[in-house]
């Protein structure tokens, strides 16, 4: 599933898709894309918009995300974990 949330004049909207405009450094546009187990095609965000390495990509849509940080040109790619504080 792939959701995207758009901040802008104060207010946060679910958007369709990411419009490249907001990728300009002059935008004041910020946004959030959640890809929660993504199908191939929802992935396509990620190279198509983005233009992300294929190694990111492939993390990104794999089964198994080890948390690390890679630098890439142009970006940073993160795989965090949040902390669980429930005990069972």
């Amino acid at each position: 599933m792939i959701s995207i949330y758009v901040r802008r004049n104060g207010n946060i909207e679910h958007a369709s898709h990411v419009d490249p405009a907001w990728l300009e450094p002059a935008s004041k546009v910020n946004f959030w894309v959640d890809l929660s187990s993504p199908t191939l095609e929802e992935g396509r965000v990620l190279s198509e918009a983005f233009h992300f390495h294929p190694l990111s990509i492939e993390d990104a849509l794999g089964a198994i995300h080890h948390p690390k940080i890679e630098p890439y040109d142009g970006y940073l790619y993160l795989i965090l974990h949040g902390i669980d504080t429930k005990q069972e």
